[in-house]
């Protein structure tokens, strides 16, 4: 491989590396940044629609969620398709690099087809977790905690809630990496658009949506619908 080439994948896997480091933090420390926030919105929210009077908004939420979710997973298998199907993957594609080496083609195509698999997997994770939630929210809490009753590390109360966390953070993991594997495309152009690309995205990432630190002054935290869509419009 040439040396840019190199450099833009190292700069690559450490962008990536520091900003899984800093979001796995700020999902343990919720309070820190503004994506750990909606963490304590969205449990709020399975509190207020495990009520029976609640139960539609439930409904239309997940019907929203699987639909998300089935749109990229259906067009990831597509796009995964096409890299397997074609004798060249993307070089069949695009011209940007005839040029170069058959080893660095390869790599590009390997590197976009590994985070491609992985938002995939984080898609279909979180659909598995999303078909869960909705069992679980249509039956009545006493079910289930007759249900777990004497079984050591189950909290009744608590399992809807972080059935519906696990999934909204699958589906998180899974659009991070489409935002990523958009750099890796760039890659066909040129390491040095590739590099940009990830530096842009990663600072995009943590300083814009991600590990920003919510501005709490503007939320009034004993009304928590209020304060909602306070932070909310704020951002």
């Amino acid at each position: 491989m040439e040396l840019f080439d190199i450099i833009a994948v190292g700069v690559f896997f450490g962008c990536v590396v520091v900003y899984a480091v800093a979001l796995l933090f700020i999902l343990h420390r919720p309070d820190r940044a503004k994506r750990g926030l909606l963490n304590i919105f969205y449990m709020q929210w399975v509190e207020r629609v495990a009520h029976p009077e609640d139960s539609m908004l439930a409904v239309q939420t997940m019907r929203n969620l699987i639909m998300s979710v089935t749109f990229f997973s259906s067009a990831l298998l597509i796009l995964m398709g096409v890299l397997v199907g074609t004798s060249s993957g993307l070089m069949g594609l695009m011209d940007f690099t005839t040029a170069e080496p058959i080893e660095i083609s390869q790599c590009k195509t390997l590197l976009l087809f590994s985070v491609l698999l992985f938002s995939l997997s984080m898609f279909l994770l979180s659909l598995r977790q999303i078909v869960r939630f909705s069992i679980l929210i249509s039956i009545p809490l006493e079910s289930v905690q007759q249900a777990v009753r004497g079984k050591r590390n189950v909290d009744a109360s608590n399992l809807r809630t972080t059935t519906f966390l696990k999934a909204t953070n699958f589906f998180t993991f899974g659009n991070r990496g489409i935002y990523y594997g958009v750099a890796v495309m760039l890659w066909f152009i040129g390491p040095l658009v590739f590099m940009g690309a990830t530096v842009i995205i990663t600072s995009l990432l943590i300083v814009y949506n991600d590990i920003r630190p919510p501005h709490l002054e503007s939320a009034v935290w004993h009304d928590s619908e209020k304060s909602t869509w306070l932070l909310l419009l704020h951002d």
